[in-house]
């Protein structure tokens, strides 16, 4: 009896188990078996179906800098098929592993891509792995996972449509930008156990996962580096917190090594005091307006705001002049 009841019980566990993974299969969350024309919205998790199913030939990738880039504009301008691949909070780990996976796809001919410092100084790690890679053995992990059922049933619910991905929309005005930098340098600053500030450890992490991309990539990929233009006061908030040199030092270490590479063109929008300056186009002292989106992109298609080796000094000492100038003035208000 005992035998007949474990027998049972067991087949019950089976069925169970295969009624779970068919689900999965069938309603396909993260689009890991095929294309589909609805998301659930979650970058990490769905980016690399999206990546391996769905037809394209260029990518805009990096930060929240640029989550808010409509891949339509680029193509309206460049004549491309593009996917926003940008991840929320990025990490050079979300590229090391993001990247190669991409580019092996053999879809991907351009790539425009955001330098954020914030990447590079991250120590955090965000990437399911199992997802990002052609290892069906693993697929386990996506079939018996309460957060792939969670989203199943959430894509079929309410699916969210390619032009509403991955967006956040918020009002810029120059009080919230006062305001977001007045909170940062109240707060303790830039936390060591998350990030490393240090310009040598940024730019090894940017050197082994977007620059060994770079690097790997040439003779196929054209890429469009960019430096994406920040408030006066992200620059402020650095230089309180004693960390604009290493920021300037990244900036020259990406530019000297990269920018001479025949399939890198780079673009730097953060020494510009009329963009950095007008604070009305921010919602805090990083994240800027759709208007800037537009402006960016169009820039890099005529070529405007180029940096190279000949003008990256003399940028870096206009982020030093336009960081101090902002502080002067928070102060005299």
């Amino acid at each position: 009896m005992a035998r007949k009841i474990a027998i049972q019980t067991l087949v019950i566990i089976i069925v169970l188990l295969a009624a779970i993974a068919g689900f999965i299969i069938w309603a396909d969350p993260y689009q890991q078996y095929r294309a589909s024309d609805d998301f659930v919205g979650n970058q990490r998790l769905e980016i690399p179906g999206v990546a391996r199913n769905h037809d394209y030939n260029a990518a805009i990738m990096g930060s929240s800098m640029v989550m808010n880039h409509s891949p339509e504009q680029i193509d309206s301008l460049f004549g491309w098929r593009t996917y926003n691949f940008s991840f929320m909070g990025a990490t050079h780990d979300d590229f090391g592993i993001a990247l190669p996976f991409i580019i092996k796809q053999g879809k991907v001919k351009h790539i425009i891509f955001d330098i954020d410092y914030f990447t590079y100084a991250s120590k955090e790690k965000r990437m399911a792995e199992y997802l990002w890679d052609d290892n069906i053995l693993n697929d386990v992990s996506y079939w018996f996972n309460y957060t792939s059922l969670e989203h199943a049933i959430q894509k079929l619910r309410n699916p969210i449509k390619r032009k509403n991905l991955y967006n956040f929309h918020d009002e810029e005005t120059e009080a919230k930008v006062y305001d977001s930098y007045s909170k940062a340098i109240g707060g303790e600053g830039f936390d060591s156990r998350i990030y490393d500030m240090g310009h040598n450890a940024m730019a090894m992490n940017f050197d082994n996962t977007v620059g060994h991309a770079i690097k790997a990539s040439s003779g196929k990929v054209e890429w469009l580096l960019f430096f994406p233009p920040y408030s006066a006061a992200e620059y402020a908030r650095i230089e309180h917190f004693g960390h604009l040199e290493d920021f300037l030092k990244l900036r020259k270490h990406i530019v000297d090594n990269y920018c001479t590479l025949p399939n890198v063109r780079m673009f730097d929008f953060q020494a510009d005091k009329s963009i950095v300056c007008d604070l009305n186009q921010y919602n805090d002292t990083r994240h800027h307006s759709h208007a800037y989106n537009r402006m960016t992109v169009s820039e890099m298609e005529n070529g405007g705001h180029g940096i190279s080796k000949r003008n990256i000094d003399s940028n870096n000492a206009e982020i030093r002049r336009i960081s101090s100038e902002f502080i002067r003035s928070y102060h005299q208000r």
